[in-house]
């Protein structure tokens, strides 16, 4: 889980994101649809690796990220679609639980220009 906040509160922007280097943002993932008689689920859109996305730019979004990758791209967009800011920012994820060897539920707080 991610925290995300913009250095200067905004209202009226949006957000979107992807994980990992040359990843390009957009919204979170639609959930997997499951095929019958398959045991494989398979994503319906394009693979931005974040699953959830809420919160808005005055108070600052949580994110749940697939990999959770060092690097995350960004876009704010405004209320007609413009594109306000947009790029790519290192994380910096701490291991909240699990074992150093096997992993375990990671966090981070990230902070955007505006």
């Amino acid at each position: 889980m991610a925290k995300i906040a913009l250095a200067e509160p905004t209202a009226g922007v949006e957000l979107e994101l992807c994980d990992g280097a040359g990843c390009v943002p957009g919204p979170p993932m639609a959930p997997v649809e499951m095929q019958p008689a398959r045991t494989t689920v398979e994503p319906i859109v394009e693979d931005t690796g974040v699953f959830t996305l809420v919160g808005d730019g005055v108070s600052g979004w949580s994110a749940d990220f697939v990999g959770g990758q060092s690097v995350v791209g960004y876009r704010l967009i405004d209320t007609v679609g413009g594109v306000v800011a947009e790029g790519t920012i290192d994380v910096d994820w701490v291991r909240v639980g699990g074992t150093e060897r096997c992993g375990g539920p990671r966090k981070a707080e990230i902070e955007l220009p505006s």
